[in-house]
């Protein structure tokens, strides 16, 4: 009669999470400070930036990323201002909220549902910022780290 281990015997799985993106990404280089930044905008743009709780991130083996966040939510749409970098973080070798995009200096969460000609707006109107050297609508395809974007 042959045992085996009980450990040996066990079936992992792995649970696979699917989350639904309910908001497009901008990305922004802007050599300012975020509330700098955040002014420009309500400035500019008449929002209403405040600034929020930082976004934590916590990972395994005691990682931690802390990221600034500004806000401006409306009743159907919204905006997040999320800085890239790190403002604190612990076990992270590239402190940044999106490593794969690490050229970016902040990113521009729209929530809700622009019409294209709307977007597309709000992009050359960004673009008109002195302070914003650059900003592009980035598809979330392509970002592996999408997920710590969800707040």
């Amino acid at each position: 009669m042959q045992y085996r281990s009980f450990t040996s015997m066990v079936k992992r799985s792995k649970l696979q999470i699917d989350y639904e993106y309910d908001f497009r990404v901008v990305g922004l280089i802007a050599a300012i400070k975020e509330y700098k930044l955040a002014w420009a905008l309500n400035k500019q743009l008449h929002w209403r930036f405040i600034k929020e709780a930082d976004h934590v991130l916590d990972f395994k083996a005691d990682q931690r990323l802390v990221i600034s966040h500004f806000a401006y939510l409306r009743e159907h749409t919204g905006f997040r201002l999320l800085k890239n970098r790190a403002v604190e973080h612990t076990g992270q070798s590239r402190p940044f909220l999106i490593p794969e995009r690490k050229n970016y200096d902040y990113w521009l969460l729209v929530y809700g549902d622009p019409l294209p000609s709307e977007f597309t707006a709000l992009l050359e109107d960004l673009n008109h910022i002195n302070w914003i050297q650059y900003c592009k609508e980035e598809p979330l395809e392509d970002l592996r780290s999408k997920d710590n974007l969800i707040i």
